[in-house]
């Protein structure tokens, strides 16, 4: 017996075919076909992933028609539009430095910072200034004073940080209540979207017939999940969309919140 006898042959495995008969395939011919096909799919798998990564990496947020600049100075009165630009530029930024914009240019946060500065100047009497440090004779605008408040606002900053899955916020809340008692500066984590949120004082008596006859009739009055009566106010471009949130107290029909957000929006190719 001749030892290509003895060798182990491929064994056949009948498939019945559709129509007449039967189609015979070896074993190893199956297993070449199979190996085949993974591998197609591996490398299928492949390229998409790539593809996937490059468009991640490619997509490019619009700057073809950013909202115009913002005109607010410490002897105006701030409007929501004021901070549009500002959330424009905070949305494209990475988060810290995002939220760190929009508190830096509030003037909110701003004049409360000034007063909590100057108010150190004074001891238990407040009409004694303390004359030795140059920023207690300082006014807003001032550059040693403006230095001073950034460095506040800072401070807040590096002690005020909260993040979660979704955004990093930043959350201040003034001694003095007045015209708003807290500040809130959000960023997200997975899109180009910020947001500042003004709680306002029990006792601050705006309506939504007084919102409504300075702003114009609202995009959209609803009841919001927590109860609030809420005015929404929709602008933009082909570069984003903005949103502002009016939320009355549906007891008291008070003003208690006003939310403004950018959602920047990727250029089309």
């Amino acid at each position: 017996m001749h030892d290509s006898d003895t060798a182990e042959s491929p064994r056949p495995v009948c498939i019945p075919g559709r129509n007449s008969g039967h189609t015979l395939v070896t074993m190893h011919s199956a297993g070449a076909s199979t190996r085949r096909v993974l591998l197609t799919l591996v490398a299928i798998s492949c390229v998409l992933v790539a593809a996937l990564v490059w468009y991640g990496k490619s997509r490019t947020l619009d700057e073809t028609e950013p909202p115009p600049a913002s005109v607010a100075t410490y002897n105006t009165r701030p409007e929501w539009r004021d901070y549009i630009p500002w959330l424009y530029q905070a949305a494209a930024l990475p988060q810290s430095e995002g939220v760190r914009l929009l508190l830096q240019h509030d003037l909110f946060s701003r004049t409360y910072a000034a007063i909590e500065i100057l108010r150190a100047c004074h001891g238990d009497n407040a009409n004694i200034p303390k004359p030795a440090d140059p920023v207690c004779k300082a006014n807003l605008g001032d550059e040693i004073l403006e230095s001073a408040i950034t460095k506040k606002i800072d401070n807040i900053i590096a002690t005020r940080t909260r993040s979660d899955n979704t955004l990093l916020s930043v959350d201040c809340s003034p001694d003095q209540p007045f015209p708003v008692d807290m500040i809130v500066a959000m960023r997200s984590r997975g899109s180009p979207y910020a947001c500042l949120s003004f709680q306002l004082p029990v006792g601050n008596g705006t309506t939504v017939d007084q919102i409504e006859r300075r702003y114009g009739t609202a995009s959209d009055r609803s009841i919001d999940a927590q109860g609030f009566d809420t005015l929404t106010y929709r602008s933009g471009t082909s570069s984003y969309d903005a949103k502002t949130y009016f939320r009355f107290d549906s007891v008291t029909g008070e003003l208690r919140r006003v939310m403004i957000s950018v959602d920047r929006r990727y250029r089309r190719f």
